[in-house]
C-alpha cells in the first residue's frame, strides 16, 4: 500500500478506534465489573471453586483425583450458566425456594456423577487386552 493511502487510513482508523475502545472499557467497567450480580454469581464462586480444584490436586490417589476433577467440571457445566442466566427468568421466579434449588442442584449432581465415572475410566486405562484378543479370535473363527 502506498504511503499516500496508508497514513490517511491509519489516522482515520485511530480517530474512530480510540473513542470506541474507550467506550468499550467504560461499558465493561460500569456494566460488568461494578455490577454486584457479576461478583455474586461469577467471580466469588469462581474463586471458591478454583480453591476447591486446587485442593483436589492434593489427593494422592490418581484415580480419585482425576474423577473428582471431572466431577467438578461436570457440575459446573450446568450450574454456572444456570445460576447466572436462569435466575433472571420468570419461570425461575415462579418456583418455590425448594424447586429453585432443585432446578440447579439436580442436573448438576447428575452431570457430576456421570463425569465422575468418565474420570475414573480415564484415570484407569484398560491394561488387560485379553478380552479383545478373545473377541477377535471368536469373530475371525467364523470366517
Amino acid at each position: 500500500m502506498k504511503a499516500e493511502l496508508k497514513y490517511p487510513l491509519i489516522i482515520f482508523l485511530l480517530w474512530i478506534a480510540a473513542p470506541l475502545c474507550l467506550y468499550l472499557i467504560i461499558y465493561f467497567v460500569n456494566n460488568l465489573i461494578l455490577n454486584p450480580n457479576f461478583f455474586i454469581s461469577l467471580v466469588i464462586p469462581a474463586i471458591a471453586l478454583s480453591l476447591l480444584s486446587f485442593l483436589l490436586t492434593k489427593i494422592k490417589n490418581r484415580e480419585i483425583r482425576t474423577a473428582s476433577y471431572y466431577s467438578l467440571v461436570g457440575a459446573l457445566i450446568w450450574a454456572s450458566p444456570a445460576i447466572y442466566f436462569l435466575t433472571g427468568s420468570e419461570l425461575y421466579y415462579s418456583l418455590s425456594r425448594t424447586n429453585k434449588a432443585l432446578l440447579i442442584l439436580l442436573p448438576s449432581a447428575l452431570l457430576s456423577i456421570i463425569f465422575f465415572m468418565f474420570g475414573k475410566i480415564k484415570a484407569k486405562p484398560a491394561s488387560d487386552l485379553s478380552d479383545l484378543y478373545v473377541k477377535k479370535y471368536m469373530y475371525s473363527k467364523d470366517e
